[in-house]
């Protein structure tokens, strides 16, 4: 994702976040990280972020929404093709 941005002019900032904690994490604790893909708006990406402990206990999950700019005039753009294409492979209706 980060080539894509750097080679394409566009940035993806973070507009939104928020975050729910259901399970206490310690310190060396090892995680999974599962990503999807929840929205394809426009101008927009919503993704969430589950957090999971090693016995697959869910401890906690974030969500972000990204809007896409002009690197240049940081004005909004919808979201260029070849990322809204590489997103849709993605997408997960039932997440």
């Amino acid at each position: 994702l980060s080539t894509i941005i750097q080679k394409h002019g566009y940035l993806l900032p973070v507009v939104h976040a928020e975050a729910d904690y259901s399970a206490p994490l310690w310190l060396g604790d090892t995680i999974e990280i599962q990503l999807i893909v929840e929205h394809i708006g426009i101008s927009s990406l919503t993704f969430l972020a589950h957090f999971l402990k090693a016995n697959q206990t869910r401890a906690g999950t974030v969500k972000t929404v990204h809007v896409s700019i002009d690197g240049r005039t940081r004005k909004k753009i919808p979201l260029p093709e070849k990322l809204r294409a590489k997103m849709t492979t993605l997408y997960k209706k039932d997440h």
